[in-house]
């Protein structure tokens, strides 16, 4: 696990070095669509009644709103107040 964990942290800085350059938005955009696809392509492995696969569905299934929090300082942490929102 160590090991994946280690080489996932590596592509995340090949992703940064192709980043550079871009505006802010457009890096913030990009990084956003990469998680969103690597989350995907993760759930496509997991069976289904296991708790990660419940995790990344949750995640994927409230993606606008987490998005909206992590850009947004000021929103709420608490996933019981995203629907306000």
């Amino acid at each position: 696990m160590a090991e994946e964990a280690i080489r996932r942290f590596g592509g995340l800085y090949a992703v940064e070095r192709e980043l550079v350059g871009p505006s802010d938005d457009e890096r913030r955009c990009r990084r956003w669509a990469q998680l969103k696809a690597r989350l995907a392509l993760e759930r496509r492995r997991v069976a289904d009644r296991r708790s990660t696969a419940a995790a990344i569905d949750y995640t994927l299934n409230h993606w606008k709103v987490l998005a909206q929090h992590l850009d947004d300082g000021a929103g709420p942490i608490d996933t019981a107040t995203w629907n306000d929102r």
